[in-house]
């Protein structure tokens, strides 16, 4: 629909509802006043349906205008045209078909080709980085570096264990750091003492390490004691009581001295560790004259 008019004039476009009895408005466009040298239009597009079929009539539609010099607007009117409607063919004798369902799309791994691929480096980065983290504590657990074997591990464990003591770590509120020094202390002990890979193993698999090497049954309890406190302390959130730290420390000092290896053994290892040592140095001494 469009109007054109001179521009001493001052249009009221009519507003356009629902439709005109059996013509329906299904769509209408915004209102476009374009102007012009002399005058302006003003032009506006209704998509018209009907839901009944044939010819139907479009009534005028009325604009109003005012002039300069007069109070009332004058009205301008279209003239009424017919349209003309068709709907589609429906056997009204059939029977009603049900709605198609939704049609299955087949499986493409290509479509989700990429988030298996981030999948995959994602799981191959967790576990790189937890095999570094183990490694590295491992290494910080272990002190290779300052580790002199011929200091027997009994020696160095109870001065660990003194150590921890005099530093009075969970006196200071710093518990979980204390159950943590405290069994890293006896996982490098058996690991040195007992050539077990305790520091690489969980609390179950060093009880079990030591049932199957015939350890007396005390003194796997009083490990297990140690043991058990500090995976609740880390773990679980849980504050052990004073008295439950305390025998922690007393379980692990236990278990270092009634495992301390007789006067022949200690020459024995000390001897073992010195051959080592010098085989050691003179393989260093061949590779350099060669």
């Amino acid at each position: 629909m469009e109007l054109s008019a001179d521009k001493s004039l001052n249009t009221i476009w009519p507003t356009f509802e629902d439709g005109f009895d059996k013509i329906v408005i299904a769509d209408k466009s915004e209102v476009d006043t374009v102007n012009g040298e002399k005058g302006f239009a003003v032009r506006q597009i209704l998509s018209l349906t009907s839901f009944d079929g044939g010819r139907h009539e479009l009534p005028a539609i009325t604009t109003m205008f005012g002039k300069e010099g007069h109070q009332d607007p004058f009205p301008i009117a279209t003239e009424p045209i017919f349209l003309e409607f068709s709907v589609p063919d429906v056997d009204t004798t059939a029977a009603f078909k049900a709605i198609k369902g939704p049609r299955d799309v087949p499986f493409n791994i290509m479509d989700y080709i990429w988030y298996i691929v981030g999948a995959v480096l994602l799981i191959l980065i967790v576990i790189g980085i937890v095999i570094y983290m183990k490694k590295r504590a491992s290494k910080q657990i272990l002190g290779d570096s300052d580790y002199d074997p011929k200091i027997p591990a009994h020696v160095i464990a109870l001065e660990a264990l003194k150590q921890l003591e005099n530093d009075k770590v969970w006196q200071k509120g710093m518990v979980k750091e204390y159950h943590i020094r405290l069994t890293d202390i006896v996982r490098v002990y058996i690991k040195r003492r007992f050539d077990i890979g305790a520091t690489e193993m969980i609390t179950e698999e060093i009880l079990g390490a030591l049932y199957s090497n015939s350890f007396e049954r005390d003194l796997i309890a009083a490990l297990q004691i140690v043991f058990e406190t500090a995976d609740l302390a880390k773990f679980a959130e849980f504050q052990p009581l004073p008295n439950e730290n305390s025998l922690a420390m007393t379980s692990a000092l236990e278990f270092v001295n009634r495992t301390i290896p007789f006067k022949n053994d200690i020459e024995n290892t000390k001897d073992d560790a010195i051959k080592n040592t010098k085989e050691a140095e003179d393989m260093k001494g061949d590779d350099n004259d060669e």
